[in-house]
């Protein structure tokens, strides 16, 4: 046999293997694929018709998802929409035990649960335009605490991942490669970019009416906050330490999230926003 013909058959060999090996990773998702789909750079979204138990160290709960990858129920009609983060969809805590939720049942009106975990405006302004057709009357956005998070880089300066970090067998062998992400010193969004994306939410909801507010976090992060002060933001209470989970800047409990489901619902009442009775 010519050498040319051994190469070509090994070579073939080789990708039958590795092709099988990859279909086999893949049936058995492993690793998982987790619960997220898009690129995990730059726009990713929670996967559809989702079920699934997250279990760490801090925080034991479930995930459903509807058809459009938003936490909860299908979307009903005339729903109220909120955007934000981990801090909108309620890392930690049950789907019931949401501020979302909460807040829907203290003014007896459906709300739609938008919150990505790990979204900021960068995601957001790419984003909700598609959301537009939803045709929700009211939007409330507490976008804040990952445009202020400290990175290595802008948001805007993220490259798309490379085809090949998609597969299976690369994500396998990145998993024992990982190293202990550390902290930053630059803001994922500046405040000046903040503004603008604020406004490109403000843009694609045309129809409705946009309610700004701040995200409630145990280090407040002035700046962007003094940026949602131009948009009518709305002003509530400063939460308590125990309101967050323990050694977690960011994430509200349970009590935190009842705690801000009903400081939204005085201040939406204080807007008009929402009639005294409701």
């Amino acid at each position: 046999m010519s050498i040319p013909k051994k190469l070509f058959l090994s070579l073939l060999l080789s990708t039958t293997i590795v092709i099988f090996v990859e279909g086999i990773l893949h049936f058995l998702d492993i690793p998982s694929k987790g619960m997220y789909e898009g690129d995990p750079a730059t726009l990713w979204t929670v996967r559809p018709n989702l079920k699934k138990d997250i279990s760490q160290s801090a925080y034991s709960f479930q995930v459903r998802s509807n058809s459009l990858g938003f936490r909860g129920e299908e979307i009903e009609e005339r729903a109220w929409l909120a955007l934000g983060c981990s801090t909108t969809f309620g890392w930690g805590v049950e789907e019931e035990e949401t501020w979302v939720h909460q807040l829907s049942t203290l003014i007896k009106h459906p709300i739609t649960n938008a919150g990505v975990p790990g979204w900021s405006t960068h995601q957001a302004a790419q984003k909700v335009a598609d959301w537009n057709r939803l045709q929700p009357p009211v939007v409330l956005v507490s976008y804040i605490v990952r445009d202020s998070q400290l990175s290595h880089r802008e948001d805007k300066d993220a490259q798309p991942s490379p085809l090949w970090s998609h597969i299976q067998i690369f994500r396998l062998l990145q998993q024992g490669l990982r190293k202990p992400s550390q902290e930053g010193s630059i803001a994922r969004v500046s405040p000046e970019d903040y503004r603008e994306n604020l406004q490109k939410i403000q843009s694609a909801f045309p129809n409705s009416k946009i309610v700004f507010f701040a995200f409630p976090q145990k280090k407040p992060a002035k700046q962007w906050v003094s940026v949602l002060q131009d948009y009518s933001a709305l002003s509530l209470p400063q939460l308590e330490e125990s309101d967050f989970f323990a050694a977690d800047p960011i994430h509200l409990n349970v009590m935190g999230n009842t705690r801000l489901a009903e400081a939204l619902k005085s201040s939406l009442v204080d807007a008009a926003i929402l009639p005294p009775s409701n």
